[in-house]
């Protein structure tokens, strides 16, 4: 199976530096779970990487992000109103 990330090198550099520098990067080679934070961020850009490679689009994307936000701040309010339904 083909993993980007086993071809990931994060570099960095400022207009100073005669040449780019890289990052060391641990990426686990399993995580324990997506519901801890780094199996989870390890997931995102994983596809992420996959998708510039393939010119393709990564899922989720600026769209699901911003209806998790109009979720939240939802219950947030219905929270906030003794729960309250609050309608989108």
């Amino acid at each position: 199976a083909f993993q980007p990330l086993d071809q990931f090198q994060l570099l960095y550099g400022s207009r100073q530096d005669k040449a780019m520098r890289a990052v060391h990067v641990t990426i686990p080679k399993k995580p324990k779970s997506a519901a801890q934070p780094i199996g989870a961020v390890s997931a995102l850009v994983t596809s992420f990487v996959s998708a510039v490679l393939k010119k393709g689009t990564a899922k989720p994307d600026v769209r699901d992000g911003l209806r998790v936000e109009e979720l939240l701040d939802a219950a947030r309010r219905s929270h906030a109103a003794s729960g309250q339904a609050i309608f989108l």
